[in-house]
């Protein structure tokens, strides 16, 4: 089993290299990466306030139109207080879970207008 996992983990880690450097890769490495932590689907977000050029929100296996998804999400990201948070730590990856509470995710517009909406929560 430990022999499997780790070959799981090098593929995805892998896939996340091919992806660093062509946003084409990304789904491959989303699909690799769900699967190695036995998610049906789910999405990354990047935002930054300095240059809105840089932002992109990617969903995998998701329900929904996903460029209206995408647009929806970049329309909320910039009110979200997790955002702000993530901001005083430039540079280091978060999870939404780190940075707020349950209670205060579930009432972020965000979390209603897109992770009830796909799916990807009920």
């Amino acid at each position: 089993m430990f022999i499997n996992k780790a070959l799981k983990i090098a593929h995805t880690t892998s896939c996340l290299l091919d992806a660093s450097t062509d946003m084409d890769k990304w789904s491959v490495f989303l699909e690799s990466g769900y699967e190695l932590i036995n998610a049906q689907g789910g999405a990354v977000a990047h935002f930054r306030f300095q240059n809105k050029k840089l932002n992109f929100n990617l969903f995998h296996n998701v329900k929904g139109d996903i460029e209206e998804l995408k647009r929806k999400s970049l329309d909320c990201l910039p009110t979200d207080p997790i955002n702000s948070r993530a901001g005083q730590t430039p540079g280091k990856p978060h999870t939404c879970r780190q940075l707020a509470s349950v209670d205060e995710i579930y009432a972020l517009p965000y979390y209603k207008e897109i992770f009830i909406h796909t799916g990807m929560e009920a």
